[in-house]
């Protein structure tokens, strides 16, 4: 039943998405895709994302590194631009029916959380526009992360290592866009309510927690 309701979610994205594929390049695309054909890797992490040196702007580097991915590959067709946006899309559906089903474990929340999420219209702008990536690689890794911090079991031998996985991706979902920054609160909002009452959990507890907000204090520092 569970894979059911899955395939069923991750139908629903893909058939939203589908018309997006006729969609060229709109209004703000030109200018990014320009600003990521003459950044270098090494500039990514040092300028904005349209790469000026200065402190204004947005730091998104994971964008535009997504960017130059696209151009590599489909060079000028926005067709390939929109085949990217269009699996981040189907991808964030999964992570969120994945990440449903280990806070409520039944059969028919993830499916209809899952699906609300697939179908809703405030994703339009962000899957029909190019531009838009930058909410689909923020949700992507912010979503990764809280699947991947609520298995992290640091009794195993390999919980070190999951620990330092959702660090990782957490600092790629905040290098996406600046709505991630939420993420250390969520962090701790989603423990709760997945693990409130495990013994063995609380003695990580708050170490977790800040590594969180050091993380984002980081990334706030690197802006």
């Amino acid at each position: 039943m569970k894979w059911i309701g899955l395939i069923f979610a991750l139908s629903l994205a893909f058939i939203v998405s589908i018309p997006a594929l006729n969609v060229g390049f709109i209004s703000d695309d030109y200018v990014l895709i320009e600003a990521a054909k003459n950044q270098t890797l090494g500039s990514l992490l040092t300028t904005n994302w349209l790469g000026e040196s200065d402190n204004g702007g947005f730091y998104r580097p994971v964008s535009i590194l997504s960017f130059k991915y696209d151009m590599a590959f489909h060079g000028t067709n926005p067709r390939g631009y929109h085949w990217t946006n269009l699996w981040l899309h189907v991808f964030a559906v999964l992570l969120v029916f994945l990440l449903i089903q280990r806070i409520r474990d039944d059969d028919l929340t993830p499916t209809l959380a899952a699906s609300f999420f697939a179908v809703h219209p405030i994703h339009t702008e962000t899957i029909y526009w190019i531009s838009g990536r930058t909410d689909l690689l923020s949700a992507v890794f912010y979503l990764l992360t809280l699947n991947i911090f609520l298995a992290i079991d640091p009794r195993k031998k390999q919980g070190c290592l999951t620990g330092l996985l959702a660090l990782f991706t957490g600092f790629l979902a905040m290098v996406s866009k600046e709505m991630a920054y939420t993420l250390p609160f969520m962090i701790v909002a989603v423990d709760r309510l997945d693990r409130p009452r495990d013994a063995w959990w609380k003695q990580y507890r708050t170490q977790h927690y800040l590594s969180y907000f050091f993380l984002l204090a980081s990334v706030l520092t690197l802006r």
